[in-house]
């Protein structure tokens, strides 16, 4: 973990530190944490990361969660970076670049960053998810599947009881979209909207989520929610199932509805659970997103990026009523890749391919 608050480099396993001590000549001292805490340091040493970067004067504590990084004792120029705008644009073929890749592998090697394959940074990555799920997925069946106690996740889940489950079986994709309105948020995102317009795929359970900033813009973008499916998919939407809102039941909607050949099911009037699908998907959503916001510390105006991304991934997680598959995958007929994620809010660096 890279801690530009300390001030030495702290590691809690032995492996790859060199100049040890000898054991007959035993070291012990204290170290001073920020809450007032001290854990016992066991020995000194050096870790060769690279041959450009070395870190010296090494603290081993056994007893710590995490090692750490000091970001102002390494003292070496690792990066170069061209400042455009505001933001410094790496050279992807720099030596400098190279170095930061192989940097990164010492560092994953030796702890300092988790490994592809560790099943906490998953956890994160796919907004909280459960074990559960994380056993589905083949680039960690092999590997344990044990999570640590997560601080965020009671945060993020606390909720009603679930609507019951849908009778409705459809046989095709776009038989059946479900939709619901959520908002306002009284929060206004980084694009000035505080509506979200949630769309859900029947037979997939794949979603889709636009933001708005006012409720009249529904249905322009089911406008353009239809030309996509029938451009990417080749289909057409035969049903939307919807509640009573003014945002559906106006005489607009109902002659685009009429003119694409669509039939518009409404729910009863106080009966949400009738559209129990979309309901169900928000509380989903809302769940990740929370949890995004609550690991990442992001101002609130980040609601609409947590909820964007909280679509994206749950769009890619096995679910046990498509038997262990995922939306993305009955929707697109192949798996989806995950070699790409990051934990939402993790700083990130532009380079110049």
């Amino acid at each position: 973990m890279d801690d530009q608050a300390i001030s030495a480099f702290i590691k809690n396993e032995m492996k790859k530190i060199l100049d040890k001590p000898a054991e007959e000549d035993p070291f012990e001292e204290f170290n001073n944490y920020a809450d007032g805490s001290k854990q016992c340091v066991e020995t000194i040493g050096s870790i060769l990361l690279s041959n450009v970067l070395q870190l010296d004067d090494v603290l081993l504590v056994p007893s710590l969660k995490f090692n750490l990084l000091s970001d102002h004792r390494t003292n070496k120029i690792v990066a170069v970076g061209q400042l455009v705008g505001k933001l410094y644009i790496l050279d992807e073929h720099s030596f400098e670049t190279q170095t930061i890749r192989h940097f990164t592998e010492q560092l994953q090697e030796i702890g300092l960053v988790v490994s592809s394959t560790d099943v906490n940074l998953w956890h994160r990555r796919l907004g909280h998810t459960s074990t559960l799920v994380l056993n589905h997925l083949d680039f960690l069946k092999d590997v344990k599947t044990s999570l640590n106690i997560c601080e965020v996740c009671p945060l993020a889940k606390q909720h009603r009881l679930d609507f019951p489950v849908s009778s409705t079986k459809t046989s095709n994709i776009f038989d059946l979209v479900h939709m619901d309105i959520w908002g306002p948020y009284n929060q206004h995102s980084l694009s000035q909207c505080t509506y979200m317009l949630t769309l859900v795929d029947d037979y997939s359970r794949s979603t889709w989520t636009f933001l708005m900033k006012y409720k009249s813009q529904t249905l322009s973008v089911l406008k353009e929610f239809h030309k996509m499916v029938l451009t990417q998919f080749e289909k057409r939407i035969k049903s939307l199932r919807s509640d009573n809102g003014t945002e559906f039941i106006n005489q607009d909607y109902q002659n685009f509805m009429k003119n694409e050949g669509n039939i518009h099911q409404k729910t009863c009037v106080y009966t949400p659970q009738q559209n129990g699908v979309v309901e169900r998907k928000h509380k989903y959503l809302l769940q990740i997103a929370r949890a995004l916001m609550f690991q990442s510390n992001v101002p609130n105006s980040f609601w609409s990026e947590a909820l964007l991304t909280a679509t994206y991934i749950l769009n890619r997680l096995p679910t046990k009523i498509l038997n262990g598959k995922s939306p993305y995958e009955i929707l697109y007929k192949r798996t989806p890749a995950y070699e790409h994620l990051r934990v939402f809010g993790s700083l990130c660096f532009a380079t110049n391919t």
